[in-house]
């Protein structure tokens, strides 16, 4: 039996039509609501392991990929470095007394020698390929580590256990909104291509529509935020005092770019690796772990941005 439009043997990723649409709209709700659900009713201590589990899918969708291109990369190896790699991080800052920020960085160092040392068993022209999995890791555990110490940040004292969590539903939530209003004004009015060679659909008019839609997801925030805000007097201030709307307005802005930059920067990985999607595991032609992520793996440079210029 035939699919909508007669696509029965096209990848479900691939195919339109208003069937293709609701399905994708569907599924990309049911996730949101799920993962908006962790973010509001998860203990905290869940963050860790639910992120180092999804950043070890994603490496080993990288390593999947990266195997069209080098033979000899190790998905199993790369998995591997990516669970050390959080492993190493929670052991240098528990029992070396490492900074949490310097930690992040040790522990996929040093899951990139591991990563090295074991390939180095097979002879030199394993380097190509430990290489290859030393890349998923800075691409994708880095970032994702970042992303731990802001879900477990308290702020202070007074700021309650689940500050960072709402910090990081913030960033999600900002970068995401952006990914869902370019795909609808992309579809709706998309006409000028914003990067053809990389990614074919993307548009400008899809870029702009992913800037209203993730600036206006920070308003709604900002809307929100006295929910948050710090009594006077108490510990210094947190990121919801900080929070403006002309602030949120630049943040959205920012956030739109940051996940564009991240969606292209996968595209060309994936278009270097000659493939249409990361992997085929999520519903509906969402593709896979790291196709989901994609738009977020640059969105660690909030962590900084709310380290460095809102004093917290």
């Amino acid at each position: 039996m035939k699919t909508d439009c007669g696509q029965d043997n096209v990848p479900a990723s691939l195919r339109k039509g208003p069937a293709a649409v609701a399905k994708r709209t569907v599924s990309a709700l049911t996730t949101a609501a799920v993962v908006t659900a962790l973010f509001f009713y998860a203990p905290v201590a869940w963050f860790t392991p639910v992120l180092a589990l999804l950043a070890t899918l994603c490496q080993t969708e990288f390593c999947a990929m990266a195997r069209n291109r080098v033979p000899r990369v190790s998905v199993a190896r790369g998995g591997a470095g990516a669970l050390l790699s959080f492993a190493f991080a929670a052991y240098f800052t528990g029992w070396m007394d490492m900074k949490p920020e310097t930690a992040v960085l040790a522990g996929p160092a040093a899951a990139a020698a591991f990563i090295v040392a074991t390939a180095s068993f097979k002879g030199k022209a394993s380097a190509l390929a430990a290489l290859a999995e030393c890349a998923g890791i800075l691409y994708i555990c880095v970032p994702v580590g970042f992303f731990m110490l802001l879900a477990t940040d308290d702020g202070c004292i007074c700021a309650g256990p689940r500050y960072g969590a709402y910090l990081l539903f913030f960033v999600i939530a900002t970068v995401k909104a952006s990914d869902m209003g370019g795909y609808a004004f992309g579809k709706a009015f998309g006409k000028h291509k914003l990067c053809p060679s990389v990614s074919p659909n993307k548009s400008w008019e899809g870029l702009f529509g992913g800037m209203f839609a993730s600036a206006l997801v920070a308003c709604i925030f900002c809307a929100c935020a006295g929910n948050f805000k710090q009594p006077e007097g108490s510990c210094h201030p947190l990121f919801w005092d900080w929070l403006t709307y002309p602030r949120a307005l630049m943040t959205g802005v920012a956030a739109c770019l940051l996940g564009t930059a991240g969606d292209l920067f996968e595209s060309k990985i994936k278009r270097i690796c000659g493939v249409k999607d990361s992997s085929v595991f999520l519903p509906a032609g969402m593709g896979g772990f790291l196709d989901m992520f994609d738009s977020i793996m640059f969105a660690p440079a909030a962590f900084w941005f709310f380290r460095a210029f809102t004093g917290f």
